[in-house]
């Protein structure tokens, strides 16, 4: 084997730390889930499916960067080491189409579960429509860009082939601009949110790590628009470099929300254990249970207690993780009062409710 140039080593390298990054972002997802027992949901799979391609695609390109040549000008490579080099890069599109599809659809889907609000949820249905349509365009490109599909490889088949370099430039500036719609659909519904502006824009500054993805696509459309298809290889080099770097990115901005009790390792004993409780049908009152543990805490609750309130009836509690109930009604006697109050159960070193 003949040794590498600088081009090549560079595609290693790079395609090395961008899966590393993208694998620590995935391990500390799923971690952040056992923090706040969380169970695995539609998301965190297709996470796992984007990943899971992207390391298809560094593989196959890899062979593709040692065995066949990307990296090197095409005057330099002998005609079998191409064909070796344009069969992975042929095979990498499928690995390609398939990790975007499923970091962006990971992505709407953790924006239907975190703002169930109708029209909001049609939108985020009609977004994931198009990046499957596109998905299945891609594949359809990919697969009809050349007649027969051998000729994608053997240079030895004189087949009839479309335009690459205009389709390449169609696909970079299309997801530039579906990745820029992701990331501006939730911004409506979190600035409607009841939260500080402070608060309000740090949601969104998480949302909007989406926009390094739309950079990176502008970046491959000036490589497109820069370098010449006929030195294919030596182009292939640059545009791998970007592609890996868009599915990395995409999947740490799809990681990135689920990261709270790992960033902030303060904030894990909320979720260490939650109990919330209610007032049943024929009583109210706070349990003895509660009293006794929050006794000392300041701004303990205080009811005002009815007539013929039963002190051995004690509240319902329900232990949850992650959830918080939403109040029960309860019919209030004139002259009474009810409480209900989420309340957390926390270290003697804070003693606070």
């Amino acid at each position: 084997m003949a040794a590498l140039v600088s081009k090549q080593i560079t595609v290693i390298v790079c395609f090395a730390v961008l899966d590393l990054l993208a694998v620590i972002a995935m391990g500390l997802r799923f971690y952040s889930m056992t923090v706040v027992h969380r169970k695995i949901k539609i998301h965190d799979v297709l996470c796992i499916v984007s990943l899971v391609m992207l390391i298809a695609y560094s593989i196959d390109l890899l062979v593709g960067t040692i065995a066949g040549g990307i990296g090197l000008h095409r005057l330099q490579v002998p005609i079998p080491t191409m064909e070796t080099g344009l069969k992975a890069f042929f095979s990498s599109q499928f690995f390609w189409a398939i990790s975007i599809a499923s970091f962006r659809l990971a992505i709407l889907d953790f924006y239907v579960q975190a703002f169930p609000t109708r029209i909001f949820q049609y939108f985020a249905y009609g977004a994931m429509t198009i990046v499957c349509l596109f998905f299945v365009g891609s594949i359809t490109t990919t697969l009809a860009m050349c007649r027969p599909i051998v000729s994608n490889w053997d240079l030895n088949i004189h087949g009839k082939c479309g335009d690459e370099g205009t389709a390449e430039l169609a696909a970079a500036a299309f997801n530039m601009a579906l990745d820029i719609g992701i990331v501006v659909l939730p911004v409506p519904v979190i600035w409607g949110l009841h939260m500080s502006k402070q608060k309000k824009a740090a949601v969104m500054a998480t949302f909007a790590l989406s926009l390094g993805i739309s950079a990176i696509n502008l970046a491959r459309i000036i490589q497109v628009l820069r370098c010449s298809l006929s030195d294919f290889t030596y182009c292939t080099a640059d545009s791998a470099i970007l592609t890996v770097a868009e599915m990395a990115v995409g999947i740490i901005v799809a990681c990135v929300p689920m990261l709270g009790p790992v960033i902030f390792p303060e904030r894990r004993r909320r979720f260490d254990k939650r109990y919330v409780y209610q007032p049943n049908k024929t009583s109210y009152g706070s349990s003895q249970k509660h009293s006794r543990q929050h006794s000392d805490s300041q701004g303990s609750t205080e009811m005002a207690l009815g007539p013929g309130w039963d002190k051995r009836q004690n509240m319902q509690y329900t232990e949850i993780h992650n959830k918080v109930l939403p109040p029960t009604p309860v019919k209030v006697r004139q002259g009474e009062i009810a409480v209900w109050r989420e309340f957390e159960v926390q270290s003697d070193a804070d003693n606070r409710v």
